[in-house]
């Protein structure tokens, strides 16, 4: 008997409780994210544009500078790049002056040395024949063995194709 008059002491102190304090099931007060959901959305949206749309100038510049690189207009194209951003805002607002255009310098070129017999031996011999010069250190105790490895698999490579057979 004492435990349920306990009991039911304890339900009534829980009654009163839930009277005295306010509803919560009123949705009074929507939250930041719920108000803002779509806007949200929408910059997600145009920033995933942007992504797409910057992604697919980087690769169409890419590409042209490959073709310009294969049709040996390099160095013009690397001007015109130039001259197309001096138009831009960016280029208007933080632009480069004709100091910082690109250097126009061309990579290859002719070149001549000497054989081991003294007879000159130069790009003229090699015309329309593939190449590999190699400058650089084999003394070096961590470099040079890994290097010296790679330039003898290279070697037997040649010897192997009917281009190299002539030289090695």
């Amino acid at each position: 008997m004492r435990r349920e008059q306990e009991k039911n002491r304890i339900d009534e102190q829980q009654r009163e409780k839930m009277q005295k304090a306010p509803e919560t099931d009123v949705q009074e007060d929507v939250s930041y994210m719920d108000k803002h959901a779509s806007l949200k959305m929408g910059f997600y949206f145009f920033f995933f544009l942007y992504c797409c749309y910057k992604g697919h100038y980087f690769m169409t510049e890419k590409l042209n500078e490959r073709l310009a690189l294969k049709e040996g207009r390099a160095l013009e194209y690397e001007q015109e790049k130039f001259e197309r951003y001096k138009k831009t805002w960016a280029g208007k607002l933080f632009g480069r002056d004709e100091t910082q255009a690109p250097i126009k310098t061309k990579i290859g070129g002719y070149w001549a040395l000497q054989d081991l017999n003294g007879h000159p031996f130069g790009s003229e011999s090699l015309h329309t024949h593939y190449y590999l010069l190699f400058f650089g250190s084999s003394l070096s105790p961590d470099v040079g063995p890994l290097t010296l490895g790679k330039m003898q698999k290279a070697q037997g490579i040649l010897k192997r194709s009917s281009e190299g057979k002539q030289y090695i």
